[in-house]
């Protein structure tokens, strides 16, 4: 019995000795929270695309996603998982959405759950929204960010 209160006493102190080293790390660090994305704006221009990722055993996986198009630096490739935004409660946000795929890939359009989404533009209506097809005018998507949280698109 007095075997086990040692181990436990032991194993506790441990514990205690590595939790205060941790917050004593922690604390000269500066620990914080962080999301990367794109902040400052409430109209965003985005275009679907064709990419490529690469896997840990040297294969890779083509992927439908979307790029943010910094209109500066021109068109590049499209993220996975897409572009992160950050937006203020209250905000209008509009996402233009331009096709860049193959023909051969089809239409597109993005769907914003849990908003009350305007869709203008695109070529044709889809099942759930407008739809933007290769080649075709850009699709606009208009919302009011009116709760505060992470949404999805």
């Amino acid at each position: 019995m007095k075997t086990t209160k040692n181990r436990h006493l032991t194993s506790w102190a441990l514990a205690a000795g590595a939790a205060a080293l941790v917050l004593a790390f922690a604390g000269s660090a500066g620990a914080q929270a962080r999301i990367d994305g794109i902040e400052g704006f409430t109209t965003f221009n985005f275009a679907a695309g064709e990419g490529e990722v690469s896997i840990a055993d040297g294969g890779s996986y083509e992927f439908w996603g979307y790029e943010y198009l910094d209109l500066r630096e021109g068109v590049g490739l499209p993220q996975y998982p897409g572009p992160t935004i950050i937006v203020n409660e209250g905000d209008t946000v509009t996402i233009n959405l331009t096709n860049q795929m193959h023909a051969s890939s089809g239409c597109t359009s993005m769907v914003f759950p849990g908003h009350a989404v305007t869709a203008t533009g695109g070529s044709q209506d889809g099942l759930m929204t407008k739809e933007d097809c290769p080649g075709v005018s850009a699709l606009t998507y208009t919302f009011t960010a009116s709760e505060p949280g992470t949404s999805k698109y």
